[in-house]
């Protein structure tokens, strides 16, 4: 593993990586496995040492395609305080995930895909004015309710429509 972290490091031609890679790798519950090749690795420790290595950089934007896909609740845990961190400190954090409830968790914003196509973005209660609901309902029900359309109506507003 280090050498990967190290090859990020060299990549992005990073001086002084040393400290903030050895932080990483410490949140993440890595440091003991540094001589461990990534093959050797569980999928989640897999994903870990991604995520190390997207964020070494200290990029200001992010976009994790299903983060927590893999990770332990610890670690799952780690990185949703992560990104509210990296978003805190004004890094544009998006997040593809079927998780809603993560979505709901993490974000100030969301756009809501249904069958490839955006169908509504905004804030919780702006989503929640748009679907009818109020302000009790998550994002989850927000998100069925603004999906909710029959095949029969999604073909007479888009005859191109995927069905």
């Amino acid at each position: 593993m280090s050498e990967h972290v190290a090859f990020v490091a060299l990549l992005y031609r990073l001086s002084g990586w040393r400290p903030r890679a050895e932080q990483l790798l410490a949140r993440f519950g890595l440091s003991d496995r540094l001589d461990a090749l990534p093959h050797e690795l569980s999928q989640g420790l897999r994903r870990r040492l991604a995520l190390v290595m997207a964020l070494l950089h200290g990029a200001g934007v992010l976009l994790p395609d299903e983060p927590f896909n893999g990770l332990d609740p610890r670690s799952a845990g780690e990185l949703r305080s992560l990104v509210g961190e990296l978003a805190g400190a004004g890094a544009c954090v998006l997040v593809a995930t079927h998780i809603l409830s993560d979505v709901q968790r993490l974000s100030d914003r969301a756009v809501l895909l249904d069958r490839g196509r955006n169908t509504a973005e905004g804030t919780l209660d702006e989503l929640q004015r748009q679907a009818g609901l109020g302000a009790d309902a998550d994002l989850e029900a927000t998100y069925l309710a603004l999906t909710d359309v029959t095949a029969e109506e999604r073909a007479r507003d888009d005859p191109e429509a995927p069905e």
